[in-house]
């Protein structure tokens, strides 16, 4: 085999990564319940809370919370040194992503993890036996489930 450098990055997916962000900076906690009490849904809570908070949502703002929880995987992969460029925002994030795909041969979403190495594979000309893997430390709730499910196909 002929070996040479590629350049891979994994993350989470942006959805996945927004809703765990807007939990763990505690921006749900304020917009939880309704008017009337009743607590709202996790759709109906991000839409108040994105109302309140239009202004902060500014791409260059730098507060730690907002900018993770708006722009956390882009300020991962290092999107604040393109803030201080001159130029429009579009311009900034286009020469980013324009970066991004220059930089990078490949990012693997966590959310698709089997997937995403599936296509690592396909890209490295790699057999399946380089990407096999097991799981360790999963949780007694996925194994559970991966349990029931496959004795309702069998």
């Amino acid at each position: 085999k002929q070996w040479y450098q590629r350049r891979v990055a994994i993350t989470v997916g942006p959805i996945k990564h927004f809703n765990s962000a807007f939990a763990y900076f505690g921006a749900d906690k304020k917009y939880r319940q309704g008017n009337d009490g009743e607590f709202l849904s996790l759709d109906e809570t991000i839409s108040k809370w994105l109302d309140d908070n239009k202004a902060g949502l500014e791409p260059n703002n730098t507060s730690c919370s907002l900018g993770n929880i708006v722009n956390g995987i882009s300020k991962d992969l290092g999107f604040n040194k393109y803030l201080q460029r001159d130029g429009t925002l579009q311009e900034k994030i286009d020469d980013f992503i324009a970066d991004l795909a220059q930089e990078f041969d490949f990012v693997l979403l966590t959310d698709y993890f089997d997937e995403s190495l599936v296509l690592l594979k396909e890209q490295m000309g790699w057999e399946y036996q380089d990407i096999f893997f097991m799981k360790r430390f999963s949780t007694a709730d996925r194994s559970r489930k991966d349990s029931e499910l496959s004795q309702k196909n069998s």
